[in-house]
């Protein structure tokens, strides 16, 4: 082990054996006065000696090096970025060099502004053009992700990158378009460990999660999910949820091929996409007393309803 990942492992564990609460804002729910949540305190969650995972933040980890830390994702506000700088600097002295966005979305990258001016921003390719086209635009939407020109990504991966930074060696991989046309995998071979984003997100959901209007497909999804599996991985740290097993991701996947297979020949038959819906069981209506809410993203037999309709199957 290096001299960093050695003082990283020993604040770490002299902080706690396995999670800290690290957040300095409110409890989950409204503040007095029905005024609006803070950020939820942060925890983290310490995978191997040298990689972190930092829960209540959607997604978000962190690598020490041998002279930097690099960090994967910045959350969805410069407050709870702030956190996770803060995390960092309880865990290790050294600084965060390297950022490495798992895709675009508000929730993973409007954080950024909380972090150091100067370093490497790593987004795929998409994520670039996505992030520009919304600084040029001056889109302020709730989806539009709020990141300074300061903080454009700095350099992109196409499909797939080998890197060393700070010692740490990595992979950089993008499949095809998934939950959106910018995931970005990280993948670390030598601890066996696969940093996600929200490629994969099962706390709450058996099917993909999938941004038609951000170029997300299912195919995509299914190929790279296939490729996820097909690293030499024993941990796997997904979306909103943290370290998952193997298993759970085979039946994920087993479910999302069996549900497209299901739709499609539904949709030959010329039925309906209430019908279809009906037929496969989604989506699936909230337990009694649970009152529904907005869905963020559409039923999986929607979005294949759709692709089978638009041509895009």
């Amino acid at each position: 082990m290096s001299k960093s990942l050695f003082i990283g492992a020993v604040l770490f564990s002299s902080v706690t054996l396995a999670a800290v609460s690290l957040g300095q804002g409110p409890p989950p729910g409204a503040g007095p006065g029905g005024a609006p949540r803070g950020p939820r305190p942060i925890t983290l969650e310490q995978l191997t000696p040298n990689v972190y995972w930092v829960h209540n933040v959607g997604f978000g980890a962190f690598i020490v090096g041998d002279k930097g830390v690099i960090v994967i994702d910045t959350g969805g506000s410069p407050g709870v970025g702030k956190q996770i700088v803060d995390a960092v600097a309880k865990v290790t002295p050294l600084p965060i060099t390297t950022l490495i966005l798992s895709h675009d979305d508000a929730d993973h990258v409007d954080g950024i502004a909380a972090f150091p001016s100067g370093m490497e921003i790593i987004a795929q390719e998409n994520s670039k053009k996505f992030i520009a086209d919304a600084i040029a635009s001056g889109d302020t939407g709730p989806e539009a992700p709020k990141v300074p020109a300061a903080y454009l990504p700095n350099h992109t991966v196409a499909k797939r990158e080998v890197r060393t930074i700070d010692g740490v060696k990595l992979e950089l991989l993008h499949w095809a378009p998934a939950h959106t046309n910018a995931d970005l995998v990280v993948y670390l071979p030598d601890q066996k460990l696969v940093l996600l984003g929200d490629l994969l997100v099962m706390d709450q959901h058996d099917l993909p999660l999938i941004h038609m209007e951000k170029g997300g497909t299912s195919k995509g999804w299914i190929e790279s999910v296939k490729g996820v599996l097909a690293l030499d991985a024993t941990k796997y740290v997904v979306g909103h949820e943290g370290v998952v097993g193997r298993d759970g991701i085979e039946k994920q996947l087993q479910a999302a091929v069996a549900e497209r297979e299901k739709v499609k020949q539904l949709y030959d038959k010329g039925m309906s996409l209430a019908d279809i819906q009906a037929a496969v069981g989604d989506p699936i209506p909230p337990p009694p007393g649970v009152k529904a809410s907005p869905a963020h993203f559409p039923p999986y037999s929607e979005v294949l309803y759709t692709e089978l309709k638009e041509g895009k199957y």
